[in-house]
């Protein structure tokens, strides 16, 4: 198993999915799969054909595993991986099944857009163990739930059903688990159609603009609006921007 690939790419009509294998494998094999991932994302970052990302597994789980107890900051940078998929520049759509719990729902957390099995499960039992969330949990939770439905996730280890979930925020989406892939590539087809710099765009004033004050979230709305001109607009909309300055 040591040669094994735990993450399998398929790029098609605009989308790049990406399926996790050995999701209900032991320590080792979720490492190797921290590090096939991270491998996986920055490949898909800079393909042009790649207009979105879907992310989901071949297992019952949604990669239930993860560090277990770790010693050091160094063996926990080894396995954090949310980061390098909210990094990545097209929207992820992400599809879960079976139990999103611990290091699964924080990669989860990482995505845009998350569907649901109806008979999925989310949970962060990090603080049961004596432990804390270590690859963007208590960060990220908050941001896409309520700060009430976060702590009490966070501070009891309280199990969400996929029902509960979609009532939170969590996800977006509900479906029966034999139509979870299907919905899921429609989604993400459906998005890879739309323009792919004003999606990019949008999904960069959400993420970005959520942390500004209103004000200043509508100066970068502004900006990239005008970053989507074609050229000669743009230097129209810059001589005019100058001619006024220079009347004031």
């Amino acid at each position: 198993m040591a040669g094994q690939s735990l993450v399998a790419i398929e790029v098609a009509r605009g989308v790049a999915r990406i399926a996790l294998h050995g999701s209900r494998a032991g320590s080792h094999a979720n490492l190797r799969l921290a590090e096939q991932l991270r491998a996986t994302l920055e490949e898909i970052s800079v393909l042009d054909t790649a207009r979105v990302v879907l992310l989901s597994s071949d297992g019952p789980d949604f990669w239930r595993g993860g560090a277990g107890r770790v010693a050091t900051t160094t063996d926990v940078n080894r396995y954090r991986i949310a980061s390098h998929l909210a990094a990545v520049p097209q929207p992820v759509v992400v599809a879960i099944q079976g139990r999103a719990f611990d290091q699964g729902l924080e990669f989860a957390l990482a995505g845009d857009i998350r569907i649901a099995a109806d008979d999925a499960r989310f949970a962060l039992r990090q603080l049961t163990r004596g432990q804390l969330p270590f690859d963007g949990g208590t960060q990220r939770l908050s941001r896409v739930v309520r700060r009430g439905v976060a702590t009490d996730m966070l501070l009891t280890g309280r199990e969400l059903t996929a029902a509960e979930a979609l009532a939170c925020g969590l996800v977006s989406e509900v479906v029966v688990p034999g139509r979870l892939l299907a919905r899921a590539i429609d989604i993400a087809e459906g998005i890879a159609m739309r323009g792919a710099a004003a999606t990019r765009f949008a999904r960069e004033a959400i993420r970005r603009g959520s942390d500004l004050r209103l004000d200043d979230g509508m100066r970068l709305e502004a900006d990239l609006n005008f970053l989507l001109f074609p050229d000669e607009d743009r230097r129209a909309g810059l001589d005019a921007f100058r001619k006024r300055r220079k009347r004031t």
